[in-house]
């Protein structure tokens, strides 16, 4: 449906109201001691910078109380148009252009890797093909390759699916199969590189050199809608880990195998 010009200028007066109802909003929650922020992120974002913003917004933002959830792009998306959240974090690819009434803002770039454990037979390559990723056990996330839902599943929409023999909702499930099994699944390279796992070896990260899979995390959040001082402070405090963390865009180039560090 499109408003006719009547309708358009009672729009922009309501939102104007709105606007001015958050305000007020946020003002008596702040007095009171009881600013909130929700939000919803991917989930290796979940488990590696949130815990560290979290540490940051105590010192900038004491007074302020954060509540996360995690989801994959699509559904995050959706939340945020539905207004369900006033911002969210997920991977920018190709599908996103069908989002209206969104905008993006990018904050780092990534690449999904593979991750295998010991009884892998991969283990211990550096590189591998995509027929190799396909010729492996692999565990999926939640709905990942069953809908339309975004980052990976969008990014080979073109290629054979995996070999899907598990699904899980459950990162640390996920990793447990990897390292006590010949399991293997993707995971994104610096979203995860605290990963205990990695660092103890028993679980490695290949590259895949036949199939681009970079892709850009960006906070996207509802067209013409203010976010206000405690939402936009907390994506400041995000910047400001990603930065600490030396995520560097210009490494990531579609083609170049990144290093193992």
């Amino acid at each position: 449906m499109t408003p006719t010009a009547a309708g358009r200028a009672i729009l922009k007066e309501a939102q104007t109201i709105f606007t001015g109802v958050d305000a007020i909003k946020q003002i008596a929650e702040a007095q009171r001691g009881h600013a909130q922020v929700a939000f919803a992120c991917l989930p290796c974002l979940n488990d590696w910078v949130i815990p560290n913003t979290l540490c940051q917004l105590r010192q900038s933002l004491p007074e302020l109380a954060v509540s996360t959830t995690t989801a994959n792009s699509g559904a995050i998306v959706d939340q945020v148009r539905a207004d369900g959240v006033p911002f969210g974090i997920v991977i920018q690819d190709a599908d996103d252009g069908q989002h209206r009434g969104v905008t993006y803002q990018p904050l780092f770039q990534d690449q999904y890797v593979l991750y295998v454990g010991r009884r892998s037979p991969l283990y211990g390559r550096e590189m591998i093909t995509y027929a190799d990723v396909l010729a492996q056990p692999y565990i999926a996330y939640r709905d990942e390759f069953q809908t339309r839902n975004g980052g990976l599943t969008a990014m080979i929409a073109q290629r054979p699916r995996p070999n899907v023999q598990f699904r899980t909702d459950s990162l640390a499930v996920m990793k447990h199969l990897i390292a006590s099994d010949d399991y293997v699944a993707f995971f994104p390279r610096y979203m995860s590189q605290q990963d205990s796992y990695l660092q103890s070896g028993a679980i490695q990260r290949l590259t895949v050199v036949d199939q681009p899979l970079t892709f850009t995390v960006s906070v996207v959040r509802r067209r013409q809608v203010a976010l206000s001082s405690q939402e936009t402070g907390v994506i400041e405090n995000l910047e400001k880990v990603i930065r600490s963390a030396k995520l560097n865009p210009t490494d990531l180039k579609e083609g170049v195998p990144l290093s193992q560090n």
